[in-house]
């Protein structure tokens, strides 16, 4: 959605969106970068906490993922293995068959969940797929922008 992304993880069967309102969200091409970095306060004393969330297109129905979580517990002593930690993952998304409403469908990709937004009428959804899949399906880029255009969003008027 321009430069802001929302990110949702699976947890007991139920998605939930991270970090609400915190990620941003950087395209060139076929790749992109989504980060977020905040501070709070807990318990614990002070911690500071940044996701870097990197993708690339492989194709129209894929792309390949990787997912980094760091974690700083800036009050507690370093032999606590909560003081300071990190998490990765990566993997590649693969694109499933578009689901009618992204809330009734529960979609499980980026793909899919964009799909669905853009069919329920959200045109930041609509450009930002056409922009995944630019190199790989032109076509159906094109139907997007157009789409996205068509519900409002002047950048992807810009953009054909």
């Amino acid at each position: 959605m321009d430069s802001a992304a929302k990110v949702f993880s699976k947890e007991q069967g139920t998605w939930m969106e991270d970090k609400p309102g915190r990620f941003s969200l950087r395209c060139a091409g076929p790749n992109a970068v989504i980060a977020a970095i905040d501070s709070d306060r807990d318990s614990d004393g002070i911690w500071y906490e940044s996701w870097v969330i990197t993708l690339t297109v492989i194709d129209a129905d894929r792309a390949l993922v990787r997912w980094l979580r760091m974690v700083n517990n800036t009050n507690l002593p370093l032999t606590n293995p909560s003081s300071r930690f990190s998490y990765q993952g990566v993997g590649v998304l693969q694109r499933g068959p578009a689901p009618l409403n992204a809330e009734r469908a529960k979609p499980e990709t980026i793909g899919e969940l964009l799909s669905a937004l853009c069919d329920g009428g959200d045109a930041k959804a609509c450009h930002t797929l056409a922009r995944a899949i630019d190199n790989d399906d032109p076509t159906r880029a094109g139907e997007l922008r157009k789409r996205a255009c068509d519900l409002g969003d002047r950048s992807a008027c810009e953009a054909r």
